[in-house]
């Protein structure tokens, strides 16, 4: 009797020991593709008129379980004020404290706004967005979209454009990126 309350025991323990093990494991997957390089040259031309040279940052900024890297187009303020500028940032999910690699099933891949409406849009596995700012001092569209192991986050602020203009130009970003995935 006694052997088999220590074998059942032993047998419980390394059952625990193997779900904490699983649980806690952080799997770094493959680094995604460029995303500069997934963006078409003419789309950055419309949205950021008069940009300077791409930023692009590359897996120094990941998080334990992820690879990303980034892409990021500005341009000077004109005199008439306008000014416009666009990052974007592709990330690969992999495992980390007991995340599998599905973005959508990941804590805080869609983030959600305090004190502003999220937008939900049929992008992917899902996707939305988040407006801040005004037309006049900049309009800040927060974009974010999953689609299997990939999260797209797009940022785009521009001066002088409308609500319905910015939100526009970060989805087509968003599903330009996506269509390479």
């Amino acid at each position: 009797m006694r052997l088999a309350v220590l074998a059942v025991c032993i047998m419980v323990a390394a059952a625990f020991g193997l779900w904490r093990g699983w649980t806690s494991v952080t799997v770094d997957p493959p680094g995604p593709p460029p995303v500069c390089q997934l963006i078409r040259p003419e789309l950055f031309d419309v949205l950021v008129p008069g940009h300077g040279p791409l930023r692009s940052e590359g897996e120094e900024q990941s998080m334990p379980g992820t690879r990303s890297n980034t892409c990021l187009a500005e341009n000077t303020p004109r005199m008439d004020g306008a000014r416009a500028s666009l990052w974007v940032a592709l990330v690969r999910c992999g495992r980390h404290d007991g995340d599998g690699p599905r973005c959508i099933e990941r804590d805080g891949a869609m983030p959600t706004a305090l004190n502003r409406v999220k937008h939900r849009v049929a992008l992917g596995d899902g996707a939305g967005y988040v407006v801040s700012g005004n037309p006049v001092t900049g309009q800040v569209v927060n974009f974010s979209a999953c689609l299997g192991t990939y999260l797209v986050y797009v940022r785009y602020e521009a001066v002088g454009a409308t609500q319905p203009a910015t939100v526009e130009s970060a989805t087509v970003v968003a599903e330009e990126v996506l269509s390479w995935l």
